[in-house]
């Protein structure tokens, strides 16, 4: 049985190095840039009004001005504007030549090409200044950055069409047990179960950024199970559970059987002490608990490295005091309280789901820590924060 800090080190050291890929636009959310990202220029390009009014000279707008033309977006006033001059501009046109201060349109009186101002505004002059929004060179989302919908806005402010970002590794997801049925059958006898695990890790992996291949969920017979990873050729091979000392309990000699050699057959954490890994070649096979709650713990611990990412580590005070930790590392779900501090999850059964949709981090105690009092800091593991390890 291996420790998790050694578990954490293979798992990074086996992550391949994933190559980069060009994509659109439009298909980069969720992907992960492969490298940083500096403004191309200046944005906005030019000084453009934030508000619907008139160009003017701030000198001169307490005056009656001469309205000289318009500006409006995607049509600019061209001549330079000058003393005593005014411009009629719209939301989004460019700022006069010569023109460094908007009054809004509320505050103007206009007859024909004259206009003065009923009411003045002093502490702003809606103009959004040239590279208010970023200048050229400076740097926007760096690379490992998962690529949000927001950032899409950024993205095609810099006018970029395409994005180089991380290839995709190819993962499959495996289940087996004659208990298991997909979502949406009928449990027919004691005893059946639905597969949570199968529906669960793909959506893990989906807001990770990453497709899954199912395998399906075999029955607890060798040959099932070798039948469906023989041909498989993904990069990563997900088997979820059946990796006890049962007699059922055939995961692990499944891949053997295939030539798969294992690296580790155990971790000393809870949850999830069933957690192995092996190989074949460049493909790689990590095995997670069958107890849904320990596979989810298990995922965010250990499949996250061996897929390129880094830990979000934290730190924050505890609402309430621990008890010293046993002989395995042991990871609590919890979350944040309105003062800021971390409080346990009541419930921790790895075979309990319901709490997994409350829990905000995951609290580390180390083999053997001794107890904790409240208001002291413990580390902790942000489960939705994480980015890629660049090698």
């Amino acid at each position: 049985m291996i420790s998790v800090d050694d578990a954490l080190n293979l798992l990074s050291s086996e992550a391949p190095n994933w190559e980069t890929e060009i994509v659109s636009l439009e298909h980069a959310v969720g992907r992960y840039l492969s490298n940083d990202l500096t403004a191309p220029f200046n944005h906005p390009s030019f000084s453009v009004s934030v508000m619907d009014g008139y160009a003017c000279k701030k000198a001169d707008n307490d005056l009656k001005l001469t309205v000289v033309g318009e500006s409006r977006a995607g049509k600019p006033f061209q001549p330079r504007l000058e003393k005593g001059q005014s411009v009629r501009i719209f939301t989004g046109a460019v700022l006069p030549e010569g023109a460094d201060f908007i009054e809004i349109q509320e505050h103007a009186e206009r007859d024909v090409d004259t206009v003065w101002f009923k009411e003045l505004s002093e502490n702003r002059n809606y103009i959004r200044p040239t590279g208010g929004d970023f200048e050229k060179g400076q740097m926007l989302l760096k690379r490992g950055h998962q690529i949000s919908p927001a950032d899409i806005l950024t993205l095609a402010s810099c006018n970029h069409p395409n994005i180089a970002v991380k290839k995709h590794p190819c993962v499959a997801i495996l289940r087996a047990g004659d208990e298991l049925r997909r979502v949406g059958s009928t449990l027919d006898h004691p005893g059946l179960i639905i597969d949570a695990n199968g529906p669960g890790i793909m959506a893990l992996l989906k807001s990770w950024g990453f497709a899954a291949i199912d395998l399906g969920i075999a029955t607890d017979d060798l040959k099932d199970i070798r039948s469906r990873i023989k041909n498989c050729k993904a990069d990563i091979i997900i088997p979820i559970g059946g990796a006890s000392v049962g007699d059922y309990d055939l995961m692990k000699p499944a891949f053997v059987a295939e030539g798969f050699e294992t690296a580790f057959e155990k971790i000393s954490v809870k949850p999830g002490k069933p957690t192995w890994l092996a190989r074949r070649g460049k493909q790689r096979v990590l095995g997670l608990p069958g107890n849904p709650t320990s596979a989810w713990v298990c995922a965010h611990l250990f499949l996250k490295p061996l897929l390129g990412f880094k830990h979000a580590k934290r730190h924050y005070p505890l609402a309430v005091g621990l008890p010293a930790n046993g002989n395995r590392e042991a990871y609590i779900r919890g979350q944040f309280t309105a003062d800021g501090c971390i409080q346990p999850l009541a419930v921790q059964d790895s075979g309990i789901v319901t709490p997994l949709s409350a829990t905000e981090l995951f609290i580390r105690r180390k083999v053997k820590a001794p107890s904790v009092q409240a208001k002291e800091i413990v580390e902790c593991i942000l489960p939705d924060v994480h980015h890629f390890d660049f090698k």
